[in-house]
């Protein structure tokens, strides 16, 4: 057996288990009755068996349109293509809706492309940091006539998604006209959520994230007035949307 560094022998096993890589059966012992091969090959099945469960659990939906059989398939072509490069299991996914959109898996079901989009949002929008919240009552400490000058803050785990596709519906379809579907995804008390909202909302909260102050909000939403918008936010508020605020005494 060569006597290599530690670090040598981690990089030729991880070779192993992405690629089928076999530099390392060389440097293993062979000890019977089981040989080096079916010792290691027992860490590549469980190894394989991870990266299917981990896209499994990341693309649910994709798992359901395409069942266990062609879900398989598609992970086997998806690892060809794009070669795990991380240590970690949670970045391999991220690859996937590339993936999708250069094969024939999304010529052959359209949406499929925005639905894995949707799904790897939702794992970002999970893995977002925590925002630090406090209490919306301390606006009261505003002097009205200043409060249109604060600024509000989205959640850290908002992210906003569009698509053609009605992907929040049982039976995804093209929407008529070439309408879009205007999306936010968002976590509240651990759950993430997908809203499919108005155009009208949209743009709202488009200006919130832009950080413009409530009276530009007003000013460049025009099919807005001051009391509609304040119910949004109140609303935005309750569901952990809008996390907190920002105002710049005069």
């Amino acid at each position: 057996m060569k006597n290599l560094s530690f670090k040598i022998l981690q990089q030729q096993f991880a070779d192993y288990l992405k690629t089928g890589a076999n530099e390392i059966e060389n440097v293993i012992l062979d000890q019977l009755p089981i040989s080096v091969f079916e010792r290691l090959l027992v860490y590549r099945t469980a190894y394989n068996q991870r990266i299917y469960s981990s896209l499994k659990e990341d693309f649910p939906k994709i798992y359901e349109i395409l069942n266990e059989d062609n879900f398989n398939k598609l992970v086997e072509e998806y690892r060809i293509k794009y070669p795990s490069t991380y240590w970690s299991l949670g970045e391999f996914s991220k690859n996937l809706p590339d993936f999708i959109a250069e094969s024939n898996w999304g010529k052959e079901i359209k949406y499929m492309e925005d639905l894995a989009k949707l799904e790897w949002i939702k794992c970002l929008c999970f893995l977002a940091k925590n925002s630090d919240y406090f209490n919306f009552s301390s606006i009261a400490l505003v002097p009205s006539e200043k409060q249109n000058k604060i600024i509000l803050k989205l959640d850290s785990s908002v992210i906003f998604f569009e698509s053609p596709w009605a992907l929040h519906k049982k039976s995804i379809k093209k929407s008529i006209s070439n309408k879009i579907n205007y999306y936010i995804i968002y976590r509240n008390n651990g759950i993430i959520n997908v809203e499919c909202i108005l155009k009208k909302d949209w743009n709202i909260l488009q200006k919130i994230s832009q950080g413009l102050n409530i009276e530009e909000i007003v000013e460049k939403t025009q099919v807005c007035n001051e009391k509609q918008i304040s119910k949004c936010f109140s609303n935005w508020v309750k569901k952990g949307i809008i996390s907190h605020f920002i105002y710049r005494g005069e």
